[in-house]
């Protein structure tokens, strides 16, 4: 019988939360991710042919299975096989040699599934659905290390060397869930203006100078924001949005991160970009939020006034006298809803998910303020 070399494979999605929307307007996809075993001083090179790297193939034999979560059953995907074009040449793939331990999100290989291109006809929207592997077999017929560049030729001539022995398997299971929507909503407008009431920043603080920040929902509709704390539109799984309370949160006061100024002549920038954890330094004092949420009303302004840099007495000392500052807003995503506070929760006190999915509202302004520091 012969030996097995586990390899490490891993689903994972493109976007969070994953969410397909069959008109495409985001490329959500679910992506096979790969490490290899073996002898990592050389390059692997494997026929995908046939095996479950060749996902059209995999979809259609059962080694990439399709779940329905809602009646548990798996989705017949047997048609993908039907629309397949002959291959003109076997492809190989090659993992190359590995000097050094891989990180957390490193992969030797990430395989995209191509959802929309080879299972949409079967994808219901509405629909939760799960992608798992059907078997540890990944059905690799034939592998070798090595550096030879003209293996694709020699496949198409079957003149491929032996294959190493060991037979490739995946280590352990692996699924990932996903959404379908046949569509997603596109954000509703509005607009932020941004103003100071004076173009001079006193460090007695006397006279104050302050900072209007006037929001105004451009719709027809009435909207919810999520202002405040983790944030759940689609984006990127590559990115991190932090969890600041966004310049449109009502209680707590908003962020001072809303905001980047920089010197003008050095364009070197006074306030850090925010993590992904909500920061405690705030634009002015605030209570305690009513979870997170601001509704606007359709051409209703909600108006912000602040103390500028009141509560940054650490940021005004680092910046220089009779300098020149430019102030922006930095755009931030929101989770929005079209409809009031009492529509999300009825008659609720909490609910377990928002609605949703949504694309982010982002939270932008084309305003750029201008002031200088004095004594």
């Amino acid at each position: 019988m012969a030996s097995q070399l586990p390899v490490k494979l891993h689903l994972d999605s493109t976007h969070v939360p994953a969410v397909l929307d069959l008109e495409g307007t985001v490329p959500c996809d679910i992506l096979l991710q790969v490490r290899r075993g073996g002898d990592l001083t050389r390059s692997m090179n494997i026929l995908t042919d046939g095996s479950l790297f060749d996902i059209p193939y995999a979809f259609s034999k059962g080694l990439l299975r399709l779940i329905d979560l809602g009646s548990k059953e798996q989705v017949d995907l047997g048609f993908v096989g039907t629309s397949l074009k002959p291959t003109a040449n076997p492809r190989i793939i090659t993992l190359p040699p590995r000097t050094s331990r891989l990180r957390l999100f490193e992969h030797d290989l990430v395989i995209p599934l191509r959802l929309n291109a080879h299972i949409k006809p079967a994808l219901v929207p509405d629909h939760e659905y799960r992608v798992e592997l059907g078997t540890l077999e990944l059905g690799i017929k034939w592998w070798n290390y090595g550096d030879d560049v003209d293996l694709e030729l020699r496949a198409s001539n079957s003149s491929l060397p032996p294959s190493e022995p060991a037979k490739l398997v995946a280590m352990k299971s692996a699924h990932r869930d996903f959404a379908v929507v046949n569509s997603l909503p596109k954000p509703p407008s509005i607009s932020i203006s941004m103003s100071l009431s004076s173009s001079i920043l006193h460090r007695s603080k006397s006279p104050p100078t302050t900072l209007r920040v006037v929001i105004t929902n451009k719709g027809d509709r009435t909207i919810t924001l999520k202002s405040s704390g983790h944030q759940v539109f689609i984006r990127p799984s590559s990115e991190d949005t932090p969890d600041n309370h966004r310049i449109t949160s009502i209680n707590p006061s908003p962020s001072i991160d809303n905001l980047s100024i920089t010197k003008i002549s050095t364009s070197e920038e006074f306030i850090a970009k925010p993590t992904n954890r909500a920061t405690s330094l705030t634009l002015g004092s605030g209570g305690n939020p009513r979870r997170g949420l601001t509704t606007l009303e359709p051409e209703i302004p909600l108006t912000h006034e602040f103390v500028l840099l009141e509560n940054a007495e650490a940021i005004v000392q680092r910046m220089g006298d009779d300098d020149e500052f430019r102030l922006r807003l930095r755009p931030f995503g929101v989770w929005w809803f079209a409809g009031t506070f009492d529509d999300i929760f009825d008659d609720q006190k909490t609910i377990k998910k928002l609605p949703g999915p949504c694309l982010p509202l982002v939270l932008q302004s084309d305003d750029e303020l201008q002031f200088r520091l004095e004594d």
